[in-house]
């Protein structure tokens, strides 16, 4: 029979010696969708629903058990429709002051970890359900303030679940601090569960559900779907006086404003008195998806999002919420792509440009740049002032000079330089600087006895030993070519310095992927042995110069050899515009 509030259940005892009691069922539906009222088999022949709401109709099933937990089946179906005797719609009666069925299509106002989301497909009612996939929670806070006596109302399925695999439904009373459990559960049908929480949940601000999941297969999902929160005003009364449950409305004027590696956001402030705050939503889909990314309400006006990556798009929402919990709808959708700024700032003209000629050669010094990003420099070369100028250099130097063993004695050369950084900014042109190489001309002038920059592409002329010397095209100090030498390896050139002295080596030289005590030494032979003139372990191009002892000159069997140490294939020495000069005796 119904009451206010109320549904009250009679039914007619069974014979059997070994029964136990009677479990009592509810629906909302006819012929299916029962969820237990009773907890365990109770002995009485009737039973008191007090957790309905008035003009809802409800459905009612019993069955008896015996004392070895065997079940019959259902009995016949009753139904009922609690009233409000006075017709006036709530009064001190109990009332639904919540209800979620995410017809939303979105998770807006839940708390999730793991793998949480809204979709169609299998659902209690309505289009939409919340699953929770493998392993994951999801938990909102829902104010019960103005309410007591609180009925919390759900339904759920659990599929393709193995034993020990469960749906845990928890309340709070201190906003998640702490839970207890209401229902543990791995059913793989729909059914609707309800409880009536302890006296903690009523009038309460910060009272608050959970449901996790333990399962760990992808298959594995968890559905919650039609959640309903039934209370009695506080303090009964019939009219008027019941609990806030007008949301604020919808926040506006929210814009995003993109970062490196962050997003500012802001929006207007509402004007409601009982404002509490607002929460902020993201999602990296337009139109759904949106997940909390506020940690609680926040007070202002503004926020940083700092947990996005560069190039990646972000769609925002907000919402306000007010004293009672009552939380709106979502603001206008507002977007940014964070970027890591573009570095367009070129290095500063480089300083200082000498040019200084000798004989078939041009040797040039610059002052270094001080940017923090600089990659290198590059130097051009003209036969006019002031245009004309064509890159010398292959690939960028490092260093702050470079010999220009490719002109013809008697021209003019005109050189300039630019500096260029890391993002591939270059620099403006430095200042000019010419030099004009000449030939000797007499007794005590540098005559040039022997050069080779091998941009015939080969080692022609060369000796060589084990086959692991060559020339390479590209990695040269000018020009296309270089000699490189591999592993352990030399070459070697024979020479005659007769009629000569004050013998001087120019060289480029450096080494690539050595280990600590490998090096590639500079050798001349002394007439009975080789003398070592330098050993190079740096990686960077050195332009040397080396003044011969007196046991070089005058000699018909001069030999100059490089020779390396290394052990490995990518271990390599660098030889480039060999230059041996004199002065005739």
């Amino acid at each position: 029979a119904a009451g206010n509030a109320v549904v009250d259940l009679s039914w007619s005892a069974n014979g059997e010696a070994d029964l136990a009691g009677y479990r009592v069922y509810r629906s909302l539906t006819s012929g299916g969708g029962y969820s237990e009222l009773t907890t365990g088999p109770q002995t009485a022949t009737s039973f008191s629903d007090g957790a309905v709401v008035n003009g809802t109709t409800y459905f009612y099933v019993v069955t008896a058990e015996d004392t070895t937990g065997n079940e019959s089946t259902a009995s016949a179906e009753a139904s009922a429709t609690p009233q409000d005797p006075g017709g006036g719609g709530g009064g001190g009666g109990p009332q639904e002051f919540f209800s979620e069925g995410f017809e939303s299509g979105s998770a807006a106002g839940w708390s999730t970890q793991g793998n949480v989301s809204v979709l169609t497909g299998s659902v209690n009612s309505g289009a939409y359900s919340m699953r929770l996939r493998r392993s994951s929670s999801a938990s909102r806070t829902i104010s019960t303030a103005g309410f007591e006596s609180i009925t919390f109302e759900w339904a759920r399925r659990c599929n393709n679940y193995d034993n020990g695999e469960v749906l845990v439904v928890e309340w709070s009373a201190d906003g998640g601090s702490s839970w207890s459990t209401l229902s543990v559960s791995g059913n793989a049908s729909w059914g609707v569960e309800s409880a009536t929480l302890p006296a903690a949940a009523s009038d309460n601000g910060a009272f608050a559900v959970r449901f996790t999941t333990n399962a760990n297969r992808n298959n594995e999902n968890s559905w919650i779907d039609d959640l309903r929160m039934v209370g009695t005003p506080v303090g009964g009364g019939g009219g008027g006086g019941g609990p806030d449950v007008t949301p604020p409305a919808d926040p506006s004027g929210l814009s995003a404003t993109a970062g490196d590696a962050v997003v500012d956001l802001s929006w207007s402030a509402n004007g409601e008195a009982d404002l509490a705050g607002y929460r902020l939503y993201r999602s990296t889909s337009s139109g759904g998806g949106f997940v909390e990314i506020s940690s609680g309400l926040l007070s202002g006006t503004s926020a940083s999002d700092a947990t996005v990556v560069n190039g990646t798009t972000y769609f925002y929402v907000i919402t306000a919420e007010d004293t009672s919990g009552n939380e709106s709808g979502f603001s206008a959708e507002v977007s940014a792509t964070p970027q890591e700024p573009v570095d367009t700032t070129p290095p500063a003209a480089p300083t200082g440009l000498t040019a200084t000629g000798g004989d078939a050669q041009v040797s040039l010094n610059w002052d270094a740049n001080g940017e923090p990003d600089l990659a290198g420099y590059r130097v051009y070369r003209s036969t006019t002032s002031g245009s004309g100028y064509a890159e010398l250099s292959s690939g960028l130097i490092t260093g702050t000079s470079l010999m220009d063993s490719s002109v013809s004695n008697g021209t003019t050369y005109f050189y300039v330089v630019r500096a260029e950084d890391a993002a591939g900014n270059q620099s403006g042109d430095s200042a000019e600087a010419s030099a004009t190489p000449t030939s000797p001309g007499g007794p005590g002038t540098p005559v040039v006895l022997f050069s080779d920059g091998f941009e015939s592409g080969d080692l022609a002329g060369w000796q060589t030993q084990n086959g692991r010397a060559s020339a390479n095209q590209g990695n040269a100090r000018t020009g296309q070519w270089v000699a490189r030498l591999r592993r352990t390896t030399w070459i070697q050139r024979n020479l005659s310095t007769a009629g000569f002295d004050n013998i001087t080596l120019s060289v480029s030289v450096r080494v690539t992927n050595h280990d600590n005590g490998e090096r590639m030494e500079v050798q001349y032979w002394n007439g009975s042995s080789w003398s070592t003139l330098d050993s190079i372990t740096s990686s960077t191009w050195s332009d040397a110069l080396y003044t011969l002892p007196a046991d070089a000159a005058n000699s018909s069997d001069f030999r100059l050899r490089f020779i390396t140490n290394a052990n490995r294939s990518n271990e390599s020495g660098w030889v480039d515009d060999v230059v041996i000069s004199g002065t005739q005796l």
